[in-house]
């Protein structure tokens, strides 16, 4: 009980920023894709802390991102993306055409904010898809995205990558990480 009341804080947490996002022009496809980079990145951090590794150059991982503020946030941010979605592998396909839609400092930290002050890697998988299920069915309530572009479909690509992987990973047990 006490987890379904930590989840449901945190899902409130998410809904609260997606509708601050959308009413500072941010629509819910580009809130839901800067969510899925920066919790990828912070999950990496997690998993690294784990002793499990890491596939993400040291400049853009979650420990480079979260020491900026300000405007030097927004470009650490895009620099990250720039440099992921160059990457070989599953990284770059991820990745693929990844550009910062939160241009607003104080926006883009709320969300780093939220997200830092989780674990999200020991998160269970059907709570990480039922976050991105609910986010992407208000995208579709968000009259911006009622217009299906080439754009659209282009981002949605990495995205829907991004999502299966976030929502699959399951971490190891506890019992397990601490051996």
């Amino acid at each position: 009980m006490a987890n379904q009341k930590t989840e449901s804080a945190l899902l409130k947490k998410v809904w609260d920023i997606a509708n601050v996002m959308s009413s500072a022009g941010v629509g819910f496809t580009d809130y839901i894709t800067q969510l899925t980079y920066i919790l990828f990145l912070k999950m990496d951090n997690e998993k690294e802390e784990f002793g499990l590794g890491s596939s993400i150059p040291e400049d853009c991982k979650w420990k480079a991102l979260i020491k900026e503020n300000g405007d030097d946030l927004v470009k650490k941010y895009e620099e990250i993306l720039r440099t992921l979605s160059k990457a070989d592998g599953l990284i770059g396909t991820i990745f693929t055409k990844a550009t910062n839609k939160i241009d607003s400092p104080p926006h883009l930290a709320k969300i780093i904010k939220m997200v830092n002050g989780e674990n999200w890697y020991l998160k269970d998988s059907d709570f990480k898809g039922a976050l991105y299920e609910g986010i992407l069915e208000k995208n579709g309530q968000d009259k911006k995205v009622l217009q299906v572009s080439t754009l659209h479909r282009e981002r949605l690509f990495p995205l829907s990558w991004m999502l299966l992987i976030l929502k699959l990973l399951k971490p190891l047990p506890i019992k397990q990480l601490r051996d």
